[in-house]
């Protein structure tokens, strides 16, 4: 026989069960979902497939990826190059733009015309819409394109044959107005152009002077530097070939030319106006003395070897003008060879008591002793 006590105790515990135990319905309706959730699973082959699909897709997606990357590193790399490109191609045009003030516009109206075309040109190049005039509808799509003043430049351009030379059959009136008109008005608006540029050049040329640049401040500083550079182990071996070439296809370049640049310097001093003569220190009889030295000259470098030095701008050493300076550089035979033998012993440098000079206007100094001497 049970005690009543445990008996009890068991009634209790079989009512907790029954409390926790799943309704009949509620037990069947999860049998279904677990039958469902049982035709849902996938096999394991299938889900290792699908594994490695997931996989490839994520190797793919890395692949496009660094694909990418180096893509836009090229695109880096082209946008740098044309980014350089466009920052060299404004410098040529600054640069040709100061080229233009350093000379004489053309009195050949005709050349003139060419430059006005060409320096457009290469203003819409610079612009990035270069003109192309091959036709027609090139021509109408310019002058819409670029305004009044390029349209009327475009007439001119169009009377005098620098453009559509060889369309004779149809009239380009109706979209200009009137080609002789423009044309006429950028005539004008030329010589505007002309006499600016003119005056532009005439204040160069009649300002610019010729400078000799300043001397080494320390002679006894230069000295022992190049010292030490040819103390230097293998400094000699390399230096002393390569200075003795140099030296040598100099000389042998300007004896090839020499007769030719003679003639070209005498005629650029005969076609120069007073004025320009006036202040023209290299004129070509200077320049004829000094070609008589350029031997001996070369001659006392290679003596020197790689121990020149070469700084000595009081005067050029070439030309070497006579104290307080002449208009001719000539100077008495035993004073040449005082002189380039001095060249020699001091390689090419001053003497060490003698004091540097400043930079200096050669052209100044020229002008300067050819007013004192007028008679």
């Amino acid at each position: 026989m049970i005690p009543r006590e445990e008996y009890e105790k068991l009634q209790q515990e079989t009512e907790q069960l029954k409390e926790q135990t799943i309704p009949r319905e509620q037990y069947e309706e999860l049998q279904q979902e677990t039958e469902l959730l049982k035709e849902q699973a996938i096999p394991r082959g299938k889900y290792e497939e699908l594994q490695q699909q997931l996989r490839n897709m994520s190797q793919s997606e890395s692949q496009a990826f660094d694909g990418w990357q180096k893509e836009q590193e090229k695109v880096s790399k082209v946008k740098r190059r044309l980014d350089a490109v466009i920052k060299q191609m404004d410098t040529v045009c600054s640069l040709y733009s100061d080229v233009l003030t350093c000379r004489a516009p053309a009195k050949n109206y005709a050349l003139f015309l060419l430059e006005r075309y060409l320096k457009l040109k290469i203003k819409a190049a610079r612009a990035g819409a270069p003109i192309q005039i091959n036709n027609v509808n090139d021509f109408i799509d310019c002058c819409k394109h670029y305004g009044t003043k390029v349209q009327r430049l475009l007439c001119e351009f169009y009377l005098h044959n620098l453009v559509l030379d060889e369309e004779t059959d149809l009239n380009l009136g109706p979209f200009v107005g009137d080609i002789q008109l423009q044309a006429f008005v950028s005539f004008g608006v030329n010589q505007l152009k002309w006499l600016r540029a003119y005056n532009a050049f005439q204040r160069q040329e009649h300002s610019l002077d010729l400078w000799v640049r300043a001397e080494p401040r320390d002679l006894v500083q230069l000295w022992n530097s190049h010292k030490s550079l040819m103390r230097t182990p293998g400094v000699i071996e390399i230096l002393g070939p390569m200075h003795e070439d140099l030296i040598r296809t100099s000389l042998d370049y300007f004896l090839a030319i020499k007769d030719s640049a003679l003639n070209a310097a005498k005629f650029r001093y005969q076609v120069s106006s007073p004025s320009i003569q006036l202040r023209e220190p290299f004129k070509y009889e200077n320049f004829e003395l000094a070609v008589s030295r350029i031997g001996l000259y070369g001659q006392r470098i290679l003596q020197a070897g790689p121990s020149w030095l070469g700084y000595r701008f009081r005067s050029p050493i070439i030309w070497h003008p006579a104290p307080r300076y002449q208009t001719l550089y000539d100077m008495p035979a035993d004073q040449l060879d005082q002189f380039f033998d001095n060249l020699v012993a001091h390689h090419g440098c001053r003497s060490p008591h003698e004091v540097p000079s400043p930079a200096y206007s050669l052209t100044a100094l020229h002008v300067n002793y050819n007013v004192f001497m007028r008679p």
